[in-house]
């Protein structure tokens, strides 16, 4: 189960820093003080962002949220069994 464990961890981390590495390439001309400072992680930040950069955002943050909830899920689960 450990192993379960640390996989799901793995390829979060790699789906995660994939997506975060393709949102960086979408960033508009002239936007670098917004990427800096943009703090609101679940909607984009406004007039930013191309249209295919808006969506991987919100991919991002889908992958994000639902797979740490899964991690979690699975980390209980190996506790209890």
């Amino acid at each position: 189960m450990s192993i379960i464990v640390w996989a799901w961890a793995g390829a979060w981390l790699v789906v995660r820093l994939w997506l975060e590495w393709r949102v960086d390439r979408h960033w508009l001309p002239g936007t670098a003080e917004i990427a800096e400072d943009y703090t609101r992680w679940s909607v984009p930040p406004p007039n930013a962002l191309t249209p295919e950069g808006e969506r991987l955002w919100r991919v991002r943050y889908r992958v994000t949220l639902w797979g740490f909830v899964g991690w979690v899920a699975l980390v209980g689960l190996a506790i209890f069994l």
